[in-house]
């Protein structure tokens, strides 16, 4: 067990790098558009759906990376109002229901790249095939739910330790 969660650690950590890759790349396009519109020059084409399709591949590419090092946004407005034991309660469900549904959207995501590919699917500017940039939808929430199952699994040991 230890050596997948290994394995799936470094395929997020490495998703992790792609994801800053990406946020780079968009801002040196926001910049170079902006610059070339106040320069007076003609801006690159179509910039904004680059930086959209691009946007998108960077939030799944980070999902994983950011459950692991417990960086996801969480609203803990009830569970701060709730005994120790509630809350490991609390968080069980909230996972085990946060799976499913990323096992949900990556048979969804699958279901999307397969038909984009079989639909010889671009982008409407750059011509650009559109499944490599959908390809991520599934790819995240496979590493996403793999990582909330192991954050679960080792709350689980911890918590039967901490007894």
């Amino acid at each position: 067990m230890r050596k997948i969660e290994a394995v799936i650690k470094e395929i997020s950590s490495i998703l992790h790098i792609m994801g800053a890759v990406i946020l780079f790349t968009i801002v040196m396009c926001v910049v170079a558009d902006v610059l070339l519109r106040f320069l007076k020059l003609p801006a690159i084409g179509d910039m904004v759906e680059l930086t959209a399709w691009l946007g998108m591949v960077l939030t799944f590419l980070a999902m994983g990376f950011l459950v692991r090092e417990g960086k996801h946004i969480s609203v803990d407005i009830v569970t701060s109002h709730v005994s120790s034991a509630t809350k490991r309660v609390m968080a069980m469900a909230s996972g085990v229901l946060s799976i499913l549904f990323c096992l949900l959207m990556a048979y969804e995501g699958i279901v999307m790249v397969i038909g984009s590919y079989n639909l010889g699917q671009h982008l409407q500017s750059w011509k650009f095939a559109v499944w490599p940039f959908q390809i991520v939808v599934p790819l995240g929430f496979l590493v996403f739910a793999l990582e909330i199952f192991f954050v679960l699994a080792n709350n689980t040991v911890n918590s039967n330790n901490n007894r």
